[in-house]
């Protein structure tokens, strides 16, 4: 089975595949995605054997959804509140991208 020109290696080894434009990471999209921008014209598929990234080409039309790379909309990073004495209150605890918590309902 082939999906575009992706094959399903491709897509069980990397759900998501990385758009980038003149070297700087832009988001990423799924596979069917990216094989959808890259049949239209819009990108190219980077790597020898294996696909590394998709390059979007001058002009194209694509553009990530907003706030893509704001994280999640349900979750925030920790802070630290009184409980702890090993950090201030408020400040970062450990790595924001992967130390998070549910945002509250309201």
């Amino acid at each position: 089975m082939n999906c575009g020109s992706l094959t399903v290696l491709a897509a069980i080894q990397a759900p998501a595949v990385e758009v980038r434009q003149d070297g700087q990471l832009l988001a990423r999209v799924s596979v069917a995605a990216s094989a959808e921008l890259i049949e239209l014209g819009w990108a190219v598929r980077r790597g020898a054997h294996v696909l590394k990234y998709i390059e979007l080409l001058p002009g194209a039309p694509w553009r990530p959804a907003a706030g893509w790379r704001g994280g999640s909309h349900t979750t925030r990073p920790v802070r630290a509140d009184q409980t702890t004495k090993r950090y201030r209150d408020g400040q970062l605890m450990g790595n924001p991208r992967f130390l998070r918590e549910h945002k509250p309902l309201m």
